[in-house]
Formats: C-alpha cells, sequence, structure tokens
C-alpha cells in the first residue's frame, strides 16, 4: 500500500490498491473454433448438395454425365418390362385410411433387374391432379411380376395413371413436368 507524501493516509486521498491483472482465458476461443468449423462443414455441404440435387433436376447434360459415372445413365425398363394390363387401381386400406395405389410390373427379361421405380399421377374424381405417388423395388427376378403399392399423397385420389416407369434412380429427381410417357390406367 501506497501512502501520499508527508506519511500517513488521510480519507481525502486514499486509493485502493490497483486490481490483479486480468488472465485472459483460451477456452471461450478453444469452444468457439471447435463448434464453428464443424458448423462450417455442415453449412458448406449441405450447399454444394443443394446445389448438385438442383442440376441434377434441371440440367439434362448434366443428368447424362453423373449417370454415365454411376452406370445407369439411361432407362432401358422400356425394353425390360411392361405394365400388366387392368391391374392399376386405387385401394383404401379400411383399417388405416391410407389410399395406395397398386398395380403389377412383369419382367419380361431373364436377367434380373437392380432397381426399378414407378411414379403414378393421382387424380380426383374431377379428373384433377392431387399429386404424384412413387414405389421402387430393387432386384426384379427375371420374369417375375413386381406388384407395386405407391401411397397416395391425400385420401382423395379416384383414379391413377402411371407416368413412368424407370430403372434409373436419376430418373426419379426429374420433375413432374418432364413426364417420359404417360399410361392411362384403367379406372
Amino acid at each position: 500500500m501506497s501512502y501520499p507524501p508527508g506519511g500517513s493516509p488521510t480519507p481525502y486521498n486514499y486509493s485502493p490498491p490497483p486490481p490483479p491483472p486480468r488472465r485472459s482465458s483460451v477456452w471461450p476461443w478453444i469452444i468457439g473454433i471447435g463448434c464453428g468449423i464443424p458448423v462450417l462443414l455442415f453449412a458448406g455441404c449441405t450447399a454444394l448438395g443443394l446445389v448438385t440435387a438442383n442440376r441434377l433436376r434441371n440440367d439434362p447434360e448434366f443428368r447424362e454425365k453423373m449417370g454415365q459415372m454411376s452406370g445407369m445413365a439411361t432407362n432401358t425398363a422400356a425394353q425390360k418390362v411392361e405394365l400388366v394390363p387392368g391391374t392399376v387401381k386405387v385401394v383404401k386400406d379400411a383399417g388405416s385410411g391410407i389410399t395406395y395405389v397398386t398395380g403389377a410390373i412383369r419382367n419380361k427379361t431373364d436377367e434380373t433387374i437392380p432397381y426399378l421405380h414407378v411414379k403414378v399421377v393421382c387424380l380426383d374424381k374431377g379428373g384433377a391432379e392431387v399429386g404424384t405417388a412413387l414405389d421402387a423395388n430393387s432386384n426384379l427376378a427375371p420374369k417375375a411380376v413386381w406388384k407395386f403399392r405407391a401411397v397416395a399423397p391425400n385420401g382423395n385420389t379416384a383414379t391413377a395413371k402411371v407416368l413412368e416407369i424407370s430403372n434409373s434412380p436419376l430418373d426419379a429427381l426429374r420433375g413432374k413436368d418432364e413426364p417420359e410417357s404417360a399410361k392411362d390406367a384403367p379406372e
């Protein structure tokens, strides 16, 4: 403690001792960097994934290149499978209340088809589109029949028509405005 010149402390010129020097902690920096880097990596990867998905959906040339890289570029389902006539129906499960579109697709070849999906347009009683339904199958055996069961988007589905049958997973990314061929299903 220091005294003013002249000796002893007086009530008018007393000053407390200075506080000890403040030591800054490194933990806020470590926690900030430890949490910040994974958040930035996650955000960057998510943005890259969204950009790639958007390009796959909207750029046919990019979709073709990506398909060639994955070995699943072209849809050859038209030569390999057929929709069994008269099998597409709209069925409501009484127990759950869920509406399904069912049907059958036959493998016409002597080889196993590793991937197959069907995209169905769901229509209400007036014929207006109420949404699409999708179902997929893997490893459809030679000459086998796949009985698909796609969940309809809502309970208003009265009829349905098959929009697409494809063996290319990339085709599932295509929008509803780009149909390959639409086949009317019997009502």
